[in-house]
């Protein structure tokens, strides 16, 4: 299964970035996408743990990485990552306007 980025997740994962970037340096923002892409690849190997979440919608996923939450789905052979929001945020709010 290969993983594949929305653009609103893209755009998600660079606004992560550069609070981590501002907030913490460079060093952990480095640390932190790749512990994100890693979880990616964790969930294409482990899809009888992904948890369905139907107040989001038919074959929507999502999966907490520290104070993030990565709402994603299956297109096929693909996951493809939704979203990447932090579990503060109104989730369903941010998933209809991407």
């Amino acid at each position: 299964m290969k993983v594949r980025l929305a653009r609103s997740a893209v755009k998600d994962l660079a606004q992560i970035g550069r609070h981590t970037r501002a907030n913490w340096g460079e060093r952990q923002a480095v640390r932190y996408r790749e512990l994100l892409k890693a979880r990616f690849e964790w969930l294409t190997r482990n899809r009888a743990l992904w948890r369905e979440r139907r107040d989001l919608g038919s074959g929507i996923f999502a999966c907490r990485q520290q104070s993030h939450l990565i709402v994603f789905r299956t297109r096929g052979e693909v996951l493809e990552i939704l979203r990447v929001l932090h579990v503060r945020m109104d989730i369903r709010q941010h998933l209809h306007d991407s």
